[in-house]
């Protein structure tokens, strides 16, 4: 029983095999921290049972080899609601330890991101262990040893269950050295890099294709999950003049109800509140809140693309927000709970937006005013009569054209300057960014076509980040993949980069993400529910969040394992639900978006992005980028699945 029970709970094992199973046997029998508190009075081992905050901590420098250890670093306890516990510490914690299932939770009801915090991960040791030459690669090592069944890896040992699929502690602090995650990620001197990004020639075809242009001299900030929306209250409450907002969902959550008692207020303080939200999800499952930010003054239209027929159909799936014409906050972003909680490690999304402040809000304006213009018809006229504050927007296109003319004349933008900014060293990599939208109106496919160009010319590498994914797969039928669309041709080019050497690094999610917003919410009731005696309830939630995360596996799973199995490629689920949607090709140009690599925005949504050439973002990208790879695991092979790399040859010669 004791080997039967105990046998795979050291973590060496799990290193490529580097101890026989006679040797791990022995370590359990008579070194496993565990042990006291499983075996019973006659002998056996229990499948459950708990144990102290201590013994844990002894179980993983055994069971590790030095791999994870306790985080010296203390943080206050939270509980799932994210209020900070103030009668209990880290050693008073009991754990519940399931043998069977190969998990430990906490037997008080804490946040995932306090029990993220418990332990790190020291990844030296780890590279080690394995033989490899970075963290990724170990990874890559240790995960191709496991057995990958019923759409997830085996685990090992006894695991922390918000540690999901990682066998370790989530990754937080990267240190100086990127080179331990990535043996490539040396530091660049961008005064030194050459790019064909800062050619002048790259840059004015873009401006054709996207019907925009280079602005300058932007300050911008990468943010991440739950700070995003922290940052949005902060410039919003020091509003001046107006606040804009583009964004699909704005949901009725209590998270969202403090922005919208911020909206209402500054209505009252006589700031123009503009909204815009797609009118389908809005009617569905908004319009509480809608209701109470038009009775507060609030100017809501609503998009109603979704239920057109033919071209003109399309989903508005954008987020963005421009505050005092001025300052821009746009990306993956809704409003939402899981969003605007988050801390990328409690089982919310994982998600990205961005702050710039500069040039590029006047683009963001011009674009805010097309689409306002499409759809404000009366519910405009009723606004303007509920609340007197409220503006025109043809205001706003005056002050547009206005900023527009000031800052040409200033040099802030225009193909007049490439000339002088994309050579010098110091100025192309400062804030030069561009505002590309695409929508039915302009050119349904503006953004994907931008997207192409970048990844044409890709010269190193790419970095991508996506919330769903689609694309050909050999098992599709003829009709299907005879079936032409823009989603397509983009991973026609993206194959075609990975065949000439360029490599890709693409998360997307697997079991642990499941559906998103709908996962993340009974999984939170699945987990406030582990201490009450209601087992029917705790039943249907275990089943919905079980059902849930393998259907959203099964559905990714092939798109992932295909491009694994690709040259120069690496594909990774992540260990949250993944609905960032960022680019960084070549570690030079960076891509904050509301764009899935799938059909939807490929060829059915209303999509933005800002593409920027900045040092400093770039950097934020490389360790926002590295510390996602960190915390995924790599996507599974599994053996009934053939080589693909032929067929993408194929393919490449017709992308040719």
């Amino acid at each position: 029983m004791l080997k039967h029970s105990l046998k795979s709970l050291c973590l060496m094992a799990s290193l490529l095999g580097s101890f026989s199973a006679a040797y791990a046997q022995t370590q359990m029998e008579e070194a496993n921290p565990l042990r006291p508190f499983a075996v019973k009075d006659n002998g056996k081992i229990r499948s459950h049972f708990q144990v102290p905050y201590s013994a844990l901590v002894d179980y993983y420098k055994f069971a590790g080899q030095g791999t994870i250890v306790e985080n010296t670093v203390d943080s206050p306890l939270m509980d799932l609601d994210m209020d900070v516990l103030t009668d209990i510490s880290k050693n008073e914690v009991e754990f519940y330890v399931d043998l069977r299932r190969k998990k430990a939770f906490p037997m008080r009801l804490l946040s995932p991101e306090s029990v993220s915090k418990l332990f790190v991960l020291r990844p030296e040791v780890y590279i080690k262990l394995a033989g490899a030459e970075d963290f990724l690669d170990a990874k890559r090592k240790v995960y191709a040893q496991k057995e990958f069944k019923k759409l997830k890896y085996e685990k090992d040992f006894v695991y922390l269950e918000d540690w999901r699929s990682l066998n370790h502690p989530p990754v937080r602090n990267l240190g100086d050295d990127l080179t331990v995650w990535d043996k490539e990620y040396t530091p660049i001197d961008y005064s030194k890099k050459e790019s064909v990004f800062y050619k002048e020639s790259f840059q004015k075809n873009l401006d054709t294709i996207s019907n925009t242009e280079l602005t300058f001299g932007n300050k911008v900030k990468l943010l991440a999950n739950g700070s995003s929306f922290q940052r949005k209250l902060k410039e919003i409450r020091g509003a001046k003049k107006s606040v804009l907002i583009a964004v699909m969902s704005f949901f009725c959550d209590d998270s969202s109800r403090e922005l919208e008692d911020v909206l209402v207020n500054k209505v009252k303080e006589g700031v123009d509140v503009k909204l815009m939200v797609e009118k389908v999800w809005t009617k569905i499952s908004m319009k509480r809140c809608m209701r109470r930010m038009v009775e507060g003054g609030v100017d809501v239209v609503y998009a109603n693309d979704l239920l057109k027929k033919g071209d003109e159909s399309a989903l508005f799936h954008n987020k963005f927000m421009i505050i005092d014409n001025s300052k821009v906050i746009m990306g993956g972003s809704n409003i939402v709970a899981s969003d605007n909680i988050s801390t990328g490690y409690n089982h919310m999304n994982r998600d990205n937006d961005v702050f710039v402040e500069g040039p590029i809000a006047t683009e963001a304006m011009m674009n805010y005013i097309l689409l306002w213009k499409k759809y404000m018809g009366q519910k405009n006229v009723l606004n303007q009569e509920r609340n007197p504050n409220v503006k025109d927007i043809s205001i706003y296109e005056k002050i547009a054209l206005d900023q527009k003319n000031q800052e040409r004349l200033a040099g802030q933008r225009g193909a007049e300057q490439y000339a002088t900014i994309l050579n010098d060293p110091k100025a192309r990599n400062q804030g030069v960014c561009r505002f590309v939208t695409q929508n039915p109106d302009t050119d349904k496919h503006k953004l994907t076509k931008v997207f192409m160009e970048y990844i044409k010319n890709a010269q190193e590498r790419m970095n991508l980040t996506t919330g769903s994914i689609y694309f050909d797969l050999p098992s599709h039928d003829e009709k299907e993949r005879a079936r032409e669309t823009f989603n397509k041709q983009l991973f026609k080019e993206i194959f075609a980069a990975t065949g000439r050497g360029i490599k890709l690094n693409i998360i997307g999610n697997g079991i642990d993400g499941g559906y998103g917003e709908i996962s993340n919410m009974i999984n939170l009731l699945k987990m406030k529910s582990r201490m009450e005696f209601k087992p029917v309830r705790k039943t249907i939630y275990g089943i919905l969040t079980g059902w849930l995360d393998r259907s959203a596996a099964k559905k990714n799973q092939p798109y992932l394992e295909y491009i694994q199995q690709l040259p120069n490629a690496r594909a990774w689920a992540n260990f949250q639900y993944m609905h960032s949607k960022m680019m960084q090709i070549d570690r030079v140009a960076s891509m904050v978006s509301s764009y899935n690599l799938e059909e939807w925005s490929g060829d059915k949504s209303h999509e933005t992005s800002i593409i920027c050439l900045d040092e400093s973002l770039s950097r934020e990208m490389d360790e926002s980028f590295l510390r996602d790879f960190a915390n995924s695991v790599p996507a599974a092979v599994t053996p009934h699945e053939a080589p693909l790399v032929e067929e993408t040859e194929e393919e490449e010669e017709v992308t040719e």
